[in-house]
């Protein structure tokens, strides 16, 4: 996750969903901590993906604003 490591070291707020394989639990936590604001399991329902990017939408546009 180096191209995540480097987008947080340039301070950028970009929102980040992270696709990881099914169960695969180590890369959710490992993404979570290099500055995902969230993660998703493959295969995974539309209707998920969109309510991940309703929810981190608002948090990093309320982040921005701060800024």
């Amino acid at each position: 996750m180096v191209w995540l490591e480097e987008l947080r070291s340039r301070r950028a707020s970009t929102p980040v969903i992270v696709l990881t394989a099914p169960n695969d639990v180590a890369a959710a936590i490992h993404s979570l901590r290099r500055g995902a604001n969230d993660c998703l399991a493959k295969p995974f329902e539309l209707d998920d993906l969109v309510a991940r990017i309703a929810t981190v939408l608002p948090r990093t546009a309320s982040f921005d604003s701060k800024a």
